[in-house]
Order: structure tokens, then sequence, then C-alpha cells
């Protein structure tokens, strides 16, 4: 007996900018945010810039997927924004992202709203922290304490 049945091909990843004349932009990223599209979504940010842009809202609403790497393009996005003095906020994301999101605290790492009414909100209110922010270093272990930890788990030998 065959099985005819295909299990459907992921989500391309596609990314699209809009901008008011207010100077507010969106970039919008659909499908799956990992290693092979990151770029994409860090070219189309960085077209932005002043003077044409005033706040930028990055919306995950339509995001299927994000891994390690779509989350540090989201680091990279709004660090690279801000030094432009661009104020910069990740908003509305999926149901699915929303959770890895929650998984990863990336809130406590980056300005991070449930729907891009609240991010442009916050970005009226305060500028999501202004451009000239800092964002938190993040601790990276070495790879002694990362192994030291894997060892450690049970399972794992």
């Amino acid at each position: 007996m065959s099985d005819d049945t295909f299990a459907a091909p992921p989500p391309e990843f596609a990314v699209s900018v809009s901008q008011a004349s207010d100077g507010r932009a969106i970039v919008a990223a659909s499908g799956e945010l990992d290693i092979a599209s990151a770029p994409q979504l860090l070219n189309a940010i960085a077209m932005l810039g002043q003077p044409g842009t005033s706040s930028l809202a990055i919306d995950l609403s339509a995001l299927t997927f994000i891994d390690s790497s779509g989350i540090n393009a989201l680091r990279t996005a709004v660090r690279d924004a801000r030094a432009r003095g661009v104020p910069a906020i990740v908003a509305a994301p999926s149901e699915h992202v929303q959770r890895v999101l929650e998984l990863v605290r990336l809130g406590e790492i980056l300005p991070l709203e449930l729907s891009l009414a609240d991010a442009f909100a916050r970005l009226d209110r305060d500028g999501a922290g202004g451009p000239e922010a800092a964002l938190p270093k993040l601790d990276t272990p070495s790879d002694d304490s990362a192994r030291a930890r894997t060892a450690r788990r049970p399972g794992r030998g």
C-alpha cells in the first residue's frame, strides 16, 4: 500500500517593508526565520534609516518558525537600527513564535509588544528605550561551562 500524501513544504520566508509619511516603518516577516533567511531580514532593516525613518516595528505576526539564528537576527536588527538613531521594537509575534520568545526571555533583552498598536504606542511614549539606550550584553558561557551543564543532565554521558 503506497501513501500518496506528501508533507507540505515549509513556508518560504518573505519580508516586506512599509513606511508611512510620518516616518513609521514596519518590517513584516512571514514564514520561517532561521539561519538561511536571517540575512534577508537584516538587509531589509539595513535599508531603513534616518532621516526618512523615525521608528521601526518588526512585525512577526505571520512568522511560523524562529530558531536561534532568527532570534539573534532580531537582536542585531534592533541594535543596528538604534545605532542609526531609529528606535526599534519587536511586535506582534504569532502564538508559536511568542512561546519561543518567552522561553528565551527575549522581552528582557529587547523591547517587545504583543501588537503593532502597542508597539507604536510604546515607541511614541518612550522610543522603546531610545536610540541611545544600550542593549544589555548577552552572557555566553564558555565551552567548558556549557559542557559541564550538559554532562550533569540526566541521561547524558
